[in-house]
């Protein structure tokens, strides 16, 4: 199934800041959009607006960020389409495929502007130069190739890996070209002669993906190995590694003010950490398989692709104001609906007993639950489950002060905190956990 044909698409409205709300630049923290197929690749235009996002099935669909609907739909590859970029005006989608090809597309007609063939295996990225001029396309073939924009002529090709290209991304300035590999290399080229300026070797696995931070003065690495690495991007030295991942990290990039460093990974997460001081801000975990993608815009949104068959968008002005609550476990504030469900567990500097939020579905649908939790230390984890009929979804954890907001999209299930108190659970015998029914 391709994924136009099943668009059809279920729209949850997840970890709401305001009841109700539909802006996601102003109000939302985030929603997510299923498709019916796997999603690789997310690329936002230019003012933030739209975002492509591609996958499994031979299509590319233009999404409107303010309402998260899907406008246009692009047709003409016939297989997967793994990298989608806009040009820096915002005019032209390039796409890249498993058919060999990279397509560029009228981004206002969604009218196929031309193909562009010269590769002998599947097309892993796409990327604009800064002045919209040049698309590098990055190959199974072992090369990465320049082309030129307007006429759709390679200019270049350039050769030097050992192993297919998994990432290409310009600096800033257009200068200098990045590309990461399967030989394990980082490889920094000079866009105008076409010669290589250095090649690191500092991953113990595969390369799968490369980015320049807006002011150029970073580099970032992601690779099989489960690490980020931040370099200098004129000499590749490493200046800082990230090892929070526990699977392959798939794509990496920055946030626009460059302060974060955000990657996405086969363990299902999202990473957020500061660029400066290394530390982790924010884990996203609402997908439930591997992220291959992700991307963040002008306006301070991020997008995340996913095995799992969801494309999730981040407002990133409001992680902040996720968790800020201070009141004892015991306290409850119960809501239907969307809007969240709040629990608490340890006043602040007191040992929590432990946090545990079971959600059971009364049916006659499977419900989305969402969970977000804030730990005493600032580090937020945001996830997202699917709980089957009749079936109940348990999430527990022991840390200090931890707020946890749950979001279900009806009123068919039920809920109990940890540690347990006398109650009975849905019809169950006394003794178990109390339950609060919304």
């Amino acid at each position: 199934m391709t994924l136009r044909a099943s668009v059809a698409a279920s729209l949850v409205l997840l970890l709401a800041t305001v009841a109700g709300a539909t802006a996601v630049g102003e109000t939302q923290f985030a929603r997510m959009l299923e498709f019916g197929g796997e999603v690789y690749a997310v690329a936002f235009s230019p003012d933030g607006l739209y975002v492509a996002v591609a996958g499994q099935g031979s299509a590319v669909h233009l999404v409107e960020t303010e309402g998260l609907t899907i406008v246009r739909t692009l047709e003409g590859h016939t297989a997967d389409v793994g990298c989608v970029a806009f040009s820096p005006d915002g005019t032209l989608l390039a796409s890249g495929s498993g058919d060999r090809t990279v397509k560029l597309w009228d981004v206002a007609t969604g009218a196929e502007v031309r193909t562009l063939e010269g590769h002998g295996r599947y097309v892993r990225s796409v990327a604009f130069s800064p002045d919209g001029t040049r698309l590098a396309s990055a190959s199974g073939d072992h090369t990465v190739k320049l082309w030129d924009v307007a006429t759709g002529a390679e200019v270049r090709t350039l050769i030097g890996h050992a192993a297919a290209v998994w990432s290409v991304a310009f600096s800033p300035d257009g200068r200098l070209l990045a590309s990461g590999s399967q030989d394990m290399t980082v490889r920094l080229w000079d866009v105008a002669s076409g010669e290589g300026v250095f090649t690191r070797a500092d991953h113990t696995h595969y390369v799968t993906s490369v980015a320049f931070s807006p002011d150029g003065k970073l580099l970032a690495s992601g690779s099989y190995d489960n690490t980020v690495m931040l370099r200098e991007p004129t000499t590749g030295a490493v200046l800082r590694t990230f090892s929070g991942h526990t699977g392959i990290v798939w794509s990496v990039t920055f946030s626009p003010d460059g302060k974060l460093i955000v990657s996405a990974s086969a363990d299902g997460t999202v990473e957020l950490s500061d660029t400066s001081t290394g530390e982790t801000v924010f884990i996203d975990a609402t997908h439930t398989g591997p992220v291959g993608g992700v991307a963040c815009s002008s306006n301070m949104l991020l997008a995340s692709a996913s095995d799992d068959h969801w494309f999730s968008l981040f407002n990133l002005g409001l992680l902040p104001q996720v968790a800020a609550f201070d009141v004892p476990w015991q306290q409850w504030r119960v809501a239907r609906g969307a809007a969240p469900v709040h629990i608490y567990d340890a006043p602040p500097g007191q040992q929590a007993p432990g946090v545990c939020v079971d959600v059971r579905n009364r049916g006659p649908n499977d419900i989305v639950v969402s969970i977000t939790k804030n730990a005493g230390g600032g580090q937020l984890m945001a996830m997202r489950r699917k709980v089957a009929v009749g079936s109940t979804l348990t999430v527990a954890g022991s840390l200090e002060s931890v707020t946890t907001r749950v979001i279900v999209p009806d009123d068919r299930a039920w809920l109990h905190p940890w540690p347990p108190v006398a109650g009975q659970l849905d019809g169950s015998s006394a003794g178990s956990s109390r339950v609060v029914q919304f």
